[in-house]
């Protein structure tokens, strides 16, 4: 979604294409809710270096499509629990470790919200 939401001027919209960004993004929820139980951004902390083989190493970009994930996340369409790798986590063991944190967290999440629900079986 934020890739094509990057796109999105005030001048390149018409009506048609309005209403098709819409259902693109409610279907973009759907299939996230359906699938994905957990988001982590990692936001962009790493230095951005120029190479021909990668993309352009544009920092604005790069910068606006970190805000647009991060809003998008916490859409209140959006049921999977999201968390947020500071972008001053640089060091790739420690952006593992949190990573590792998250989806421990998560799982625990679910569990409890699980066991908090569980219909008892009656005998």
């Amino acid at each position: 979604m934020a890739y094509t939401l990057a796109e999105v001027q005030r001048t390149t919209m018409t009506p048609e294409l309005d209403e098709r960004l819409e259902a693109y993004i409610t279907r973009c929820a759907d299939v996230c809710n359906q699938f994905f139980g957990t988001l982590i951004v990692i936001q962009p902390g790493i230095e951005l270096v120029a190479d021909d083989t990668k993309a352009p190493a544009n920092y604005g970009y790069i910068e606006h499509i970190n805000a647009l994930v991060c809003g998008l996340v916490t859409r209140s369409d959006l049921k999977a629990h999201h968390f947020y790798i500071n972008r001053d986590v640089t060091d790739l063991k420690q952006r593992v470790k949190s990573v590792d944190y998250c989806v421990k967290r998560s799982i625990d999440a679910l569990e409890e919200t699980h066991y908090r629900y569980e219909i008892p079986t009656i005998h």
